[in-house]
């Protein structure tokens, strides 16, 4: 029990001399350091003093030089005197000897264990001498120096005494477990001893420095003695005054390996913000700045550039290839290669022992300052002994350039930044990850002028050297170039280069670029600013993407395929048919965000690929035609299968996402003309394109579709199946649409034969071709056709379906359509009602279908003037479309859009502007603002701002409803057409005769060309021309147009259509101007009872010509006839119209007129007041109407003297005209 009680106690003994020691040992490294640079001191002068002794001896020839040896006698007094001195010496020398030999370590023995001494402290003292750590902060992963601790000198061998017992130490069997354990601490007695003395004799170093500095002052002493006694005219070089070599900071700028751009242009705004985000970065820690963006924008450019720049207010800047983490240690190599050289470069003879034990390389460096990396752990020393020194107390105002950092898998840069409270750090990434925790700028592409200035320089162009016409094709076609280049840095380089090294002009280099496309940007063009080519950029991302997430680099392939903006991902979830909770298509998405081959723009839901690299998924394909046709084919399908809505399953979040992806719709045209349509599957999809196509309006493109699929299917199923002819008929509708009525009747007729044949003539789809060549001739004016084939649509279709079916209610509905358009009213709403009753009771009062019977009555209701009516049947279809279909439902819009056309028959003007610009907004937004849909509310704003007298916005949306109607519907098409008229209409009423005329005759020309002489549309142009001419007073030609539209207008729809009779009317107002009262009156006559009888007394229409007839009484001078008929008028317009309507006060103004002619002048002015009121107040002072009653006005008061007050009404007319013509 006792000898194990002792062993306890040696036990507990040892492990508290141990814990003791390993917490006081670590003082060590302080003393180290601080001994280091005394000694470092000490034989920096004894070197100085042993040069020159040097000098002294080959002074006397003693060195065994050629210089002839000389001698001085011993009895000279200069003998003793030397002799003297140079025993003082070797008496000094041998004194720092001595001392030296106090505190040199002892030789290291062979000792396996102490190898294997856990402590290391023994091994740390032993390479004392050797290895001198320079000044500054500890080095990561390396031995460090906490806070000073009590002197160990408490530790003396008597302590360990007890440690020493044999039986203690060799007594195992008292605890046998423990025997390694007590092996250990055997070895570790000896370190410990071993430890306590050299570090006494580090202690008495350090006690001696003094002692060694007194003896090196006393050796140069003797030695200047010495130099008293020299040969006659003996040289003796004067040693330069040289000081201690210590750490330096200053390194002159200097980066070979990456020359300055001298190509450089712009980016002007990016250096400026980078500038800043140094500048304000917050103090503390070193200044880090991250440079992302995709591969080829320009971020290495940029960070050299703000290197070259802005070097002068570094003290040293460095470069290093972050590529990888190989190239990140070469770099921290090559910094300290250049650290060496530059502190060799502040000494006359380096001593490059010293230099290492400064930078953190003692015992590193070779007699030449070389030093040799074989290992990794040796490559890691180097790394910390120069984040050593960037991290040194006085090294405050370093820049660091980590290049190309897109490796964040392999190694973590945070590893190699400098633990440094100074100095600033730019990392250039295509990661974004790269950001976190710093500062940050995204390098975007160019603006178009860097980019235009960049291609100059690359290319060596100047344009004013280039005759005048040709610098202004060649400057479009350099913006062109950058503008498809996407205005990347890289691309824009490499494509100068090309033109330069092909001595080519821009207009070749683009001529050819879109067949060459894939050879000019994956070659290499040496003559740029970089030695890759610009397709290569990308593909180091892409297999860095492969590696990591193979399904994001098909993502980024599939991408190719669509169009490289608003890629959305309900896009691809819907079409990849991805369940909600699936996470792989956003890690695929993730992905490529990280490596810049993505970016988001205006919206969170959706990415875009840079043109450039969209070009490059493509080029990446066309080497393997199997993998590119089904990559191809997958977009294809991908897109079509998230639009497979039905039309009748159709809701306003469908229309709205089919209007956001139609961008990637028309991309996949090119696909769907070149891959071969082998399954149902993809003829299917391109059956959807000609759809979607046709839906939005592109014509052309959606005829391309449909003759595919139409091919296919004649091939496969031949040209009378069914599948075949339900083609067929939607290639007629197509047509029908784009007003090529021929083309049109020559589907539908080829359909209708393949139909009976196949179905029989009374089969529903027989009857629905029958149906669609009905509307085709409604279309074209030709009414006998209409009604026969809607009749015999009908009849099969109540035979074959019953009177109540849907689709007989369909040709119910367009008979009614019919009447309507031929003026034949009551028919036409006999017609709607039983459309009407019938589809509420089979399809409900909420139905679509219903509701567009709904619509279609009120449309009638406001034919025939009856607003009121109109307007009630308006809103119930508005609020039932909402409710069924959403507010910014096409067919909802349409309402809008009706509505606020009855607001403008109404005089409503306002509110008509504002349904007009709901509709405007969501028919923009549904379907896009070169829409058909869309630009005929831009057509009813223009004639609303016509209506109102604003010329200048009429003209303005005129004109944009021509430009996107010729775009999208072509130049003959009668919707394009309408447009001419109206634009004629408009020049006309502002004065503009001549082009009044050529906007006439082009709609005339157009019309006779697409409809016909004879058709309806055609003969209103031609009844236009009449009243042009009639306006600038050429009487004979505009009564031979008039009677031109009258025999059409009464052959094609009727003496008592309502487009008849309006001819009708012009006539008589013809003839009355021409002074032909009775004539006038024959005409007038005839247009009253029509309108009558077509439109009722009340119609807005009839009330005109009542206005007219009461006109012409009172040119013929029969005033009490005239003012019956003005009575009449009025009273029909204040109750149909209102009391402001225009129309109103248009009557109003002309009672005026006719109780001044009667000489009633109070009356009349009483009425003109009431006539200006009621203008200024719904059309404004400054509608033409308006300043023509200011004007009469002012005349009026004239005549019953009241000069004055007509003076300050001409002055309101003056400043109204001038407003007006301002607008």
């Amino acid at each position: 029990m006792a000898e194990a009680a002792g062993f306890a106690i040696g036990i507990i003994g040892l492990a508290g001399q141990l814990v003791k020691l390993s917490r006081e040992c670590t003082n060590i490294f302080s003393d180290m350091k601080e001994i280091g640079y005394a000694q470092d001191s000490v034989l920096h002068d004894l070197r100085e003093q042993g040069l020159r002794l040097k000098h002294w001896e080959h002074a006397w020839g003693l060195d065994g030089t050629s210089q002839q040896h000389q001698r001085i006698e011993p009895d000279d007094e200069r003998y003793r005197y030397a002799v003297a001195g140079l025993a003082r010496i070797i008496a000094v020398f041998a004194k720092l000897a001595a001392l030296q030999a106090r505190y040199q370590s002892e030789p290291q023995k062979d000792d396996k264990s102490a190898k294997r001494d856990s402590l290391g402290v023994g091994g740390l003292l032993s390479k004392f001498r050797s290895k001198s750590p320079s000044p500054g902060k500890a080095k990561p992963g390396r031995a460090t120096s906490p806070s000073p601790q009590p002197s160990i000198s408490s530790i003396s061998p008597s302590d360990l005494r007890l440690l020493e017992n044999p039986k203690i130490l060799s007594n195992t069997q008292l605890l046998p477990a423990l025997e390694e354990e007590i092996a250990c601490l055997g070895r570790a007695v000896q370190n410990v001893q071993q430890s306590v003395s050299a570090y006494r004799k580090l202690c008495w170093a350090s006690s001696d420095k003094a002692k060694c500095h007194e003896l090196v002052g006393q050796l140069t002493k003797y030695i200047d003695g010495l130099f008293n006694v020299l040969p006659p005219n003996a040289t003796i070089p004067r040693l330069s005054e040289r000081k201690l070599l210590h750490l330096s900071f200053d390194i002159p700028f200097s980066l070979p390996n990456f020359r300055r751009n001298s190509d450089f242009v712009g980016r002007e705004h990016l250096l400026e913000q980078l500038k800043q985000k140094i500048k304000g970065a917050a103090t503390g820690n070193a200044i880090q700045v991250v440079l992302y963006g995709m591969g080829g924008v320009g971020k290495t450019q940029l960070a050299l550039e703000y290197a070259y720049r802005h070097h002068g207010d570094y003290s040293a800047v460095f470069w290093v290839n972050a590529a990888s983490e190989h190239t990140t240690k070469l770099g921290f190599t090559y910094i300290m290669q250049q650290l060496i050289k530059h502190h060799a470069k502040l000494c006359d003879e380096p001593d490059y022992m010293h230099i290492g034990r400064l930078l953190g390389m003692a015992g590193k460096l070779n007699s030449v300052g070389l030093f040799t990396v074989q290992d990794p752990s040796e490559e890691q020393y180097v790394v910390e002994a120069v984040k050593e020194w960037f991290a040194a107390k006085d090294n405050t105002k370093w820049l660091l350039v980590f290049d190309n950092l897109d490796d964040l898998r392999s190694f973590d840069i945070n590893n190699y930044i400098p633990s440094s409270s100074y100095g600033t750090v730019i990392i250039t990434s295509r990661r974004r990850e790269s950001v976190h925790g710093r500062g940050w700028i995204e390098v975007d592409q160019m603006t178009k002028i860097e980019a235009e200035e960049l291609l100059l320089k690359i290319a060596k162009r100047d344009f004013e050297k280039v005759t005048e016409g040709d610098c202004e094709h060649e400057k479009e076609a350099a913006a062109t170039i950058v503008q498809k280049l996407g205005y990347l840095p890289l691309a824009i380089d490499q494509a100068g280069a090309c033109i330069y090294a092909l001595d080519s002009s821009f207009s070749r280099y683009l001529s050819e670029y879109e067949n060459k496309v894939t050879y000019l940007l994956s070659t290499e063009w040496k003559l740029g600013t970089h030695d890759r080519a610009v397709f290569a950029a990308w593909d180091l991302s892409f297999n860095a993407i492969q590696e990591q997430n193979a399904n994001a680099a098909e993502l980024l392939l599939l991408c190719g395929f669509l169009d490289n903006n608003d890629i959305c991902e309900e896009l691809l979830q819907r079409g990849m048919k991805l369940p909600m909770n699936d996470a792989s298509l956003k890690d695929s998405i993730r992905v490529l965000f990280s490596y810049s081959m993505v970016k988001r723009k205006d919206r969170d839901d959706s990415f875009s690929i840079h043109p450039i690299v969209h070009t490059w998924a493509q080029w990446k394909l066309n080497a393997e035609p199997e993998r590119y046709n089904k990559k191809a084919t997958e977009a294809l399908l991908i897109v079509t299968s998230a639009i497979a809505v039905p039309d009748n399953e159709r809701e306003v979040a469908d229309w709205i996402f089919e209007r956001r992806i139609l961008s990637h719709i028309i991309a996949l045209e090119k696909q769907a003309n070149t891959l071969p349509i082998g399954n149902q599957e993809i003829l299917m999809a391109v059956d959807n394109l000609g759809a979607v196509y046709k839906r939005y309006g592109y014509y052309r493109k959606a005829e391309e579709m449909y003759k595919l699929v139409l091919a296919r299917k004649e091939k496969t199923l031949g040209t009378e199946h069914p599948d075949t002819l339900t083609t067929v008929n939607t290639i007629a509708g197509l047509f029908r649409a784009i007003g090529q009525y021929d083309k049109a009747l020559e589907y539908c007729q080829r359909a209708l034969i393949g139909y009976e044949k196949a179905l029989g003539t009374e089969h529903p789809d027989t009857l629905t071709i029958v149906n669609n060549i009905a509307l085709l001739f409604q279309d074209i004016g030709q009414y006998n056709e209409v009604l026969e084939y809607y009749q015999r649509a009908l009849v099969g279709c109540e035979k074959a379906l019953g009177t109540e079916h849907p689709d007989t209610l369909t040709t119910v509905n367009n008979i009614a359509v019919l009447f309507q358009d031929i003026g034949q009213y009551n028919e036409g709403l006999e017609y709607y009602q039983r459309a009407l009753v019938g589809r509420e009771k089979a399809l409900g009062t909420e139905h679509p279908d219903t509701l567009t019977t709904v619509n279609n009555l009120a449309v009638l209701f406001n034919t025939m003037g009856q607003y009121d009516k109109a307007l009630e049947y308006y809103q119930r279809a508005l609020v039932g479309r909402e409710k069924a279909l959403g507010t910014e439902h096409p067919d909802t819009l349409t309402t809008v859009n009706n509505i606020a056309a009855l607001f403008q028959d109404m005089g409503q003007h306002d509110k008509a502007l504002e349904y007009f610009q709901r509709a405007l907004v969501g028919r923009e937004k549904a379907l896009g603002t070169e829409h058909p849909d869309t630009l005929t509310t831009v057509d009813n704003i223009a004639g609303l701002f016509y209506a109102i007298g604003q010329y200048d916005k009429a003209l303005e949306y005129f004109q944009r409803a021509l430009v996107g109607r010729e775009k999208a519907l072509g130049t003959e098409h009668p919707n394009t057409l309408a447009t001419v008229n109206n634009i004629a209409v408009l020049f006309q009423d502002i004065g503009q005769y001549n082009k009044a005329l050529e906007y006439c005759q082009r709609a005339l020309v157009g019309r006779e060309k697409a409809l016909g002489t004879e058709h309806p549309d055609t003969l209103t142009t031609v009844d236009n021309i009449a009243g042009l001419f009639y306006a600038i007073g050429q009487y004979d030609k505009a009564l031979e147009y008039y009677q031109r539209a009258l025999v059409g207008r009464e052959k094609a729809l009727g003496t008592e259509h309502p487009g008849t009779l309006t001819t009708v009317n012009n006539i008589a107002v013809l003839f009355q101007d021409i002074g032909q009262y009775n004539k006038a009156l024959e005409y007038c006559q005839r247009a009253l009872v029509g309108r009558e009888q077509a439109l009722g007394t009340e119609h807005p229409r009839t009330l005109t010509t009542v206005n007219n007839i009461a006109g012409l009484f009172q040119d013929m001078g029969q005033h009490d006839k005239a003012l019956e008929y003005f009575q009449r008028a009025l009273v029909g317009c204040e109750k149909g119209l209102g009391t402001e309507h225009p129309s109103t006060l248009t009557v109003v103004n002309n009672i005026a007129a006719l109780y001044d002619a009667m000489g009633q002048y109070d009356k009349a002015l009483e009425y003109s007041q009431r006539a200006l009121d009621g203008g200024q107040k719904v059309l404004g002072l400054d509608h033409p109407d308006t300043l023509a009653t200011i004007n009469y006005m002012a005349t009026l008061l004239d005549k019953i003297g009241h000069s004055d007050q007509a003076q300050k009404l001409r002055e309101r007319t003056s400043h109204g005209s001038s407003a007006n013509a301002n607008e």
